[in-house]
Order: structure tokens, then sequence, then C-alpha cells
């Protein structure tokens, strides 16, 4: 990806995690640290996975997408019916990801 769009998406995802922190500050629980983390751990995770053993979709497209499907399958197992809760592990989902993009560029800079 090039950087210009690296760092696009990378501001993107920075504001929609500072969303979903702050919806779920206002939410009627407050944030959830242990949904947080659980969500950070998953977000990190994907990156991971998606890296070590898939690839990117241009690469290899079947595997791409077998991985997103069953990625997603396990990813709605985090998420409630409870509002409060699904804020709080999309935030940590958003925090994970942006962990992994900080380490990734550390690691190869």
């Amino acid at each position: 990806m090039s950087n210009r769009l690296d760092s696009l998406w990378t501001t993107i995802e920075f504001l929609g995690t500072l969303t979903n922190l702050e919806f779920a500050r206002r939410s009627d629980r407050g944030i959830s640290p242990e949904h947080v983390a659980l969500g950070g751990a998953v977000g990190f995770a994907y990156y991971v996975v998606r890296d070590a053993f898939v690839g990117t979709f241009r690469e290899r497209p079947l595997r791409y997408l077998v991985f997103v499907t069953v990625w997603t399958a396990i990813a709605s197992v985090l998420f409630t019916s409870d509002e409060d809760t699904d804020w709080s592990t999309c935030a940590g989902v958003g925090i994970g990801s942006l962990a992994y993009r900080v380490a990734d560029r550390s690691r190869n800079a």
C-alpha cells in the first residue's frame, strides 16, 4: 500500500476508534476495559495472522476471502446484544489494529 493511502487509512481508523471510545464513554456503563482489551487482541491478531499466513487480496484472492469470512464469524461472536459492550469492543479492535500498524512500521523502518 502506498504511504499516502496507508496514512489516510490509519487516520480514518484512528478517528473511528476515538468515536467508538466516545460512544462507549457516554453509554450507561461507560468504557469496559475487559472488552477493550479483548477487542485489541482480536484487532492485533487479525493482522498478525493475515500477514503471516494469508497475504493480501492481490496475492492470494481465494485464501484472503476464506480468511475474511472465517474471521468475520469469529469476530461476530465477540459482539453481544449489549450496545455498551459493543462500543468498547469496537474501540479495542481499532486500538489493536493501530498497534499492529505502529509495530509493523517500526519493524520495517
